[in-house]
């Protein structure tokens, strides 16, 4: 999902991560890629287990993570404090430069804030996620592209249920603000054989 025409070698992700708390408190800062899309589940938001992976399920960028999101122009400066306040429950908030190249870092801003729900059914593992997200980029709006400064938002669900030891499912929801974005809602589904 990230091979590109750029021959040069780039870094894609350089981060430090600190727990505190008896590990109830992550923060992690750094190059950081937000989504996690190769392989990486712990401290990734709109995670998936099932469809997440650019490494190994999908190639496709409309199932790695959900289109629906204007993430960072690319893995930049930024921050994420995670919070395990219960094993059913982690909360995540994170802020990132959302034009992604190091240059005026705080001019343009991404945060997300994520809660995710992780009970067993059945003793099958299930991990149900709902976020918000801002993308203070200049936007255009969709029907006059001079009318500019317009900042992006949207929700998001990202949902995996274990059906069997070799079954999941995968449901992916999100909505973006209409006037700025050429689609607002969009969705995936599917299932995981391993």
């Amino acid at each position: 999902d990230s091979a590109d025409d750029d021959a040069a070698l780039r870094l894609t992700e350089l981060w430090y991560q600190r727990r505190f708390l008896a590990d109830r408190l992550a923060l992690v800062v750094g190059k950081i890629d937000l989504t996690g899309a190769c392989g990486h589940h712990e401290n990734a938001f709109d995670a998936n287990a099932a469809a997440n992976d650019a490494c190994l399920q999908f190639l496709s960028s409309a199932f790695v993570n959900n289109i629906a999101v204007d993430w960072p122009d690319d893995n930049g400066p930024a921050l994420a404090l995670w919070a395990y306040p219960h094993d059913l429950l982690h909360a995540g908030i994170a802020v990132a430069d959302a034009d992604g190249d190091w240059n005026d870092v705080a001019d343009h801003t991404f945060l997300m804030l994520q809660l995710e729900f992780r009970p067993k059914l059945a003793d099958l593992q299930g991990n149900y996620r709902v976020y918000g997200w801002i993308n203070n980029k200049d936007h255009p709006t969709v029907r006059d592209e001079n009318d500019t400064g317009h900042a992006g938002y949207g929700l998001g669900a990202s949902c995996d249920q274990a059906l069997t030891d070799h079954l999941t499912a995968f449901v992916r929801y999100g909505w973006q603000r209409q006037d700025v974005y050429r689609f607002d809602h969009a969705w995936s589904a599917g299932f995981l054989v391993s």
